[in-house]
């Protein structure tokens, strides 16, 4: 891997350890309205579908959307974040929900082989390049039948909202200087006179442009087959 591509990787891995900018994500979570609402409707249609076995392993697990409601339905939760400071709002969103939380990295995880039945990954695999190297060590934790569900964003819906002619490296260059000013969206408006003028919002830093999911998610469910213990992959 490229070093411009692993300074990228630290760039946001350590943005997110940030306390302001997960106290600002958490926040947009919790609002959960317009496609946030939608796309944690989607989320959770196919994690309940997929989650079997009680033990789940939620890797980059951010603010725990994903895995505390299944920790509160009683399954065995683990949660691996490059982030203290995201641990602390999970634990803080979970109450007195029982999870594990450690930290940990998401491409090298703290934990044995073959421990758990399902794994679950949102928002992680589109921010590394080397994604295959990713599941294979995700697929090193799993059991022999075990499931992964992760996703990635959809280059249609970015195409439908921003249209083809503004491709997403105008609007989310995450290396871009940090003086530099990026646009978030920019649609026409027409005014009571008839003129049309561009309406533009911005993002307040480049960190949080970079940072910013694209409101649409493609799942990818995979559970290892477990075939003479090579671990290949079904589905």
């Amino acid at each position: 891997m490229s070093d411009n591509k692993q300074a990228l990787i630290d760039f946001k891995t350590d943005a997110w350890k940030d306390a302001g900018m997960v106290a600002w994500y958490s926040q947009r979570m919790f609002e959960n309205s317009g496609t946030n609402q939608l796309k944690h409707q989607l989320e959770m249609r196919y994690i309940e579908r997929y989650a079997t076995g009680p033990r789940v392993l939620d890797v980059g697990i951010g603010t725990g959307r994903g895995s505390i409601p299944l920790a509160k339905r009683g399954m065995d939760v683990t949660g691996i974040d490059s982030s203290q400071a995201m641990l602390d709002e999970t634990r803080r969103l979970a109450g007195e929900t029982p999870m594990t939380l450690t930290p940990g990295d998401v491409a090298k995880l703290p934990l044995p082989a073959a421990d758990f039945d399902f794994l679950l990954s949102l928002n992680v695999v589109v921010h590394f390049p080397h994604w295959r190297e990713i599941l294979l060590e995700w697929d090193r934790v799993l059991k022999p039948g075990g499931r992964i569900l992760f996703d990635i964003h959809s280059l249609d819906h970015l195409e439908a909202v921003y249209g083809p002619a503004r491709p997403p490296t105008r609007w989310w260059r995450p290396a871009k200087p940090p003086s530099a000013a990026i646009c978030r969206w920019r649609v026409p408006r027409t005014s009571s006179n008839g003129r049309t003028t561009m309406a533009t919002a911005w993002w307040p830093s480049p960190r949080w442009a970079a940072l910013s999911p694209v409101p649409a998610i493609i799942f990818w469910p995979r559970w290892k087959a477990g075939i003479g213990g090579t671990g290949c992959w079904a589905g």
